[in-house]
């Protein structure tokens, strides 16, 4: 054994304790891994973070696009046209009809799309089914909200 310095010290309770030569400090080492360490759970943390703000907005255009399509039903609803003359159609900003509906909403709104198909369900009744479909790119892909109700509308 190599003669190594021993230190002494009291603490704080009065116990003498004593401290040999690599005892002291921290080592070069000892930083190094600490470092990687926090590098590597700085780094997980920060994927998730930006996962989590993804989810974020695919969760946000999906409620304005329900709400888009909402409104659209709701003024469809409203709208007191022949839905025996527009059934069997597929009205949309890309087919350049959409103005046939009569409603006051655009075709688009902000990058979103909408699309409505009328088809009757029961003609003589009046009943018809309405789908909305509202349309929109979130990174790279196509995603889309659609409701679908029954109306009751002149025949």
């Amino acid at each position: 054994m190599g003669m190594e310095a021993v230190l002494s010290r009291k603490s704080p309770r009065g116990q003498i304790v004593e401290y040999t030569g690599d005892q002291r400090g921290i080592t070069l080492v000892e930083i190094l891994v600490a470092v990687v360490l926090l590098s590597l759970v700085s780094t997980i943390f920060l994927n998730l973070l930006v996962t989590a703000m993804g989810w974020n907005e695919l969760a946000a255009d999906k409620t304005r696009a329900t709400n888009y399509a909402a409104s659209v039903m709701e003024e469809l609803r409203t709208v007191s046209s022949d839905f025996s003359v527009l059934c069997g159609y597929t009205y949309s900003y890309d087919q350049g009809n959409w103005d046939e509906l009569g409603l006051s909403l655009p075709a688009m709104e902000e990058k979103m799309k909408a699309e409505v198909a009328i088809q009757a369900d029961d003609e003589a009744a009046g009943l018809f089914g309405i789908k909305v479909l509202v349309e929109w790119g979130h990174r790279g892909k196509q995603r889309e909200v659609v409701l679908e109700s029954m109306i009751w509308g002149s025949s």
